[in-house]
């Protein structure tokens, strides 16, 4: 027994540096561009180099080595996708920016012009159920020919190849400088009244549009509201046009309860009539709206709880706490709680109809103060 401790005690372990030394750069190290599907190859997740199967570690950064999947290597080489003209676009991903709910998301160069742009690309996860699939690339299209000031612009469509010869879509979107309006909303701090009538005015105008293209949004909050800074000035963009609305049309009511939160995030800005009608409608994204503003006024969304089902319940049944009078003026208290209306006939009508009233609010506050 004591031998065998004096063994082991006697085997000097390998440090992360012997194990880094050990391995060729010149050998290891692939080019993404010439691996095939067939190909298996390991990836660092922190630089995204790509080496063979027999690497450990990662050369430059001695980051763990993971074995890539067949989306990995195709997003490492460029990809194309079609404008709305029926022009091919083509981009290279340079980096992973974010993982959410229903994307993972890439910055990329234009190979040609070398512009910025932003790749969404389905979650695998819903790769494998064809109708998602589909229904992403419906919603893709129909958010590609907005064109508006307030609204991320869609550039081009694609796929990429997935596991097991599936297809996985992607969007390529313009690249925007700025933050999203989630991170205004802290502990600390939160948008100015003046802020948030300025940024929910943009919204509502882009909606107004949107409507009027008879395309709905279906999956408003606050991180698809980018805040771009152009030339100093703040401009609010809605993205991610109806890519959520599309997944949910037509699937039965059961599955929509389970995928609540692994497509729209959580529920706290959907609208209550959702839960009868089961599908999005011009006037449920004004409800979302008025979600939004309360949580900046606030602090808070109107409604939370410890799962879904209390959030849309509560939606349905529970008023939202009032405004403290001391920071939201009436005229704005009461245009959001308008728009929070548990019945739709009641609520704006339009998101034309609500720009006006936030308007008409922000010049009365700005006389006021």
């Amino acid at each position: 027994m004591f031998k065998f401790f004096q063994n082991r005690a006697s085997k000097k372990k390998k440090s992360k540096g012997d194990m880094k030394s050990e391995l060729k750069k010149t050998e290891l190290e692939l080019d993404p561009q010439t691996i095939s599907s067939e190909t298996k190859a390991k990836r660092c997740p922190k630089c995204n180099r790509f080496f063979a199967v027999q690497a450990v570690i990662c050369d430059f950064d001695s980051t763990l080595l993971m074995l890539t999947k067949n989306n990995e290597v195709e997003l490492a080489k460029p990809i194309t996708g079609s404008r709305l003209d029926g022009n091919i676009m083509e981009v290279l991903c340079s980096r992973r920016l974010g993982k959410g709910n229903l994307c993972d998301v890439y910055e990329a160069f234009d190979t040609s012009t070398q512009d910025r742009y932003v790749v969404k690309v389905l979650s695998e996860s819903l790769v494998w159920d064809s109708k998602s699939a589909k229904r992403f690339v419906q919603g893709a299209k129909a958010a590609h020919s907005l064109e508006h000031e307030n609204i991320v612009r869609t550039h081009s469509i694609g796929t990429v190849r997935a596991e097991r010869g599936k297809s996985q879509p992607f969007v390529v979107c313009e690249y925007l400088e700025g933050k999203q309006l989630n991170e205004l909303i802290t502990k600390e701090s939160l948008p100015s009244v003046a802020e948030v009538l300025d940024i929910f005015d943009g919204v509502c105008a882009a909606l107004e549009y949107a409507h009027g293209q008879e395309v709905v949004h279906g999956d408003l909050k606050p991180t698809n509201i980018f805040l771009a800074t152009t030339g100093g000035n703040v401009v609010p963009k809605v993205s991610d046009f109806a890519v959520a609305e599309r997944l949910f049309r037509e699937l039965e009511w059961d599955k929509v309860c389970t995928m609540t939160t692994s497509i729209y995030g959580c529920s706290t800005y959907l609208a209550p009539d959702f839960i009868d009608a089961r599908l999005p409608t011009a006037v449920s994204d004004i409800y979302s709206v008025g979600c939004m503003m309360y949580e900046c006024l606030t602090g808070a969304p109107p409604f939370t709880g410890g799962n879904d089902f209390v959030v849309i319940l509560a939606h349905r049944d529970a008023p939202p706490k009032p405004f403290a009078a001391d920071y939201t003026p009436k005229e704005v208290a009461d245009l959001v709680l308008k728009a929070l209306e548990k019945d739709p006939r009641k609520r704006w009508q339009s998101a034309g109809e609500m720009g006006q009233a936030i308007r008409a609010a922000k010049k009365k506050y700005l006389t006021m103060s």
